[in-house]
């Protein structure tokens, strides 16, 4: 009687072979899975873009999204993961050794805001834009 590969109890054995994984099972050999399934959420309006796209450049979804996440995790900043945590710790403990003085944080304050004023100004934005960017910054969001 044959039987399929990975069904009965049979002897186990795994290794590689020309460098893939693979699983040694009652005289059958398989290739493990290279790739795992993911479960992502998004809106409908994204994946209905996303498979136009993958359609027109005759591809999958799948690939059209694992290229977006390569290009994305290469085109980011040289601090992130481990190395942002490491820095937000160490900052969070110089300023527990070294607090600031009431007046300090007054000045960081003014100094900020300055900045803030300085930036609004050379973007040509005015106080009474702040919450009507708020609200478009938060609808682009969350439409993506």
């Amino acid at each position: 009687m044959r039987r399929e590969p990975g069904f009965g109890a049979g002897d186990l054995d795994t290794g590689h072979h020309y460098g893939r994984p693979w699983t040694y099972t009652e005289g059958w050999i398989m290739r493990m899975r290279a790739t795992k399934n993911a479960s992502i959420t998004m809106p409908v309006a994204v994946l209905k873009d996303a498979e136009r796209l993958a359609k027109r450049e005759n591809r999958t979804v799948s690939e059209l999204f694992r290229e977006a996440l390569r290009h994305y995790a290469t085109s980011r900043p040289t601090r992130t993961g481990r190395g942002d945590l490491r820095w937000i710790a160490r900052t969070i403990g110089e300023a527990k050794r070294n607090p600031l003085a009431p007046e300090e944080i007054l000045a960081e304050d003014k100094r900020l805001a300055a900045y803030g004023a300085r930036q609004a100004k050379k973007l040509g934005f005015k106080e009474r834009d702040t919450v009507r960017m708020i609200h478009e910054s938060r609808a682009r969001r969350n439409a993506s």
